[in-house]
């Protein structure tokens, strides 16, 4: 069915629902929906700021942009694109409508969160662990390689890499830049200090004998790999020189055998 047939058989179903509630806007590619037939499929993305604002901005101005919604057999509609809109419209003004247009294709959910990720990516507010989680969590259950998801995306490799990065870092750093003590920028910038004076901390509390096997590992595997430098133990190694190693060569090493898996 063609977009104008769905918009016309949304709004002769809508008005007929509830003659007084809903009105026909001059927009001739959107109609007005109830809210509560709107669907949406759960995302990464679970903060939403300044509802209140976009809220007290469409009350003075009006919706200026519908959402884009998917029409769904059962009658009702899956949301697309404005998440943001929909919240501020149905939670903060607790309208019971929504102005909205039909995506022409048939989207799978694969496409659906890939359209999401684009829109939330492009907004300031969205939170940036948040954008690392969905692009780790695409990559995964897809079976994605960092060059296959920045081309979906139109973004090149290295920013879904540096992304993933983000995702990686340890759960400490994490709530830091949760809190705000260590902002994004800052750890991008110092990422290998600041992992590695993490991982130093972490390390101090390993075995020796365990350290050395690590090590050991560490040594057999840079052996197999033609582009990185083959890791040299000391005859009689001391503790804190098995933890430089591990804490210097290890992200390397995984890295290089990620790229290989590639």
């Amino acid at each position: 069915m063609k977009t104008e047939d769905l918009v016309k058989a949304a709004r002769e179903k809508e008005q007929a629902r509830d003659a007084n509630t809903l009105s026909v806007v001059s927009d001739s590619s959107s109609f007005v929906v109830p809210v509560d037939l709107i669907e949406v499929e759960e995302q990464a993305r679970k903060t939403f700021d300044d509802l209140e604002e976009l809220a007290e901005t469409i009350r003075e101005h009006g919706q200026l942009q519908p959402i884009l919604v998917q029409t769904k057999p059962n009658g009702k509609y899956l949301l697309v694109g404005g998440e943001r809109r929909l919240r501020a419209i149905r939670d903060v003004l607790m309208e019971k409508t929504i102005r909205a247009t039909v995506e022409e294709k048939d989207l799978g959910s694969l496409d659906i969160r890939l359209k999401q990720l684009v829109e939330n990516k492009q907004r300031k507010d969205y939170p940036p662990l948040e954008l690392a989680e969905e692009l780790s969590e695409l990559k995964k259950r897809h079976h994605f390689t960092d060059k296959a998801l920045g081309e979906k995306l139109g973004v090149d490799p290295s920013w879904i890499t540096k992304q993933r990065a983000l995702h990686d870092a340890p759960e400490a750093i994490k709530e830091r830049i949760r809190k705000g003590t260590l902002s994004v920028s800052t750890f991008w910038n110092n990422k290998k200090l600041i992992l590695e004076k993490k991982s130093r901390q972490v390390l101090v509390k390993v075995p020796y004998a365990r350290a050395l096997e690590v090590v050991q590992i560490l040594q057999r595997l840079s052996g197999q790999s033609e582009s990185l430098e083959a890791i040299k133990i000391p005859s009689k190694p001391k503790k804190e020189d098995l933890l430089r190693i591990i804490s210097e060569r290890a992200s390397d090493i995984l890295k290089d055998l990620e790229g290989q898996g590639q």
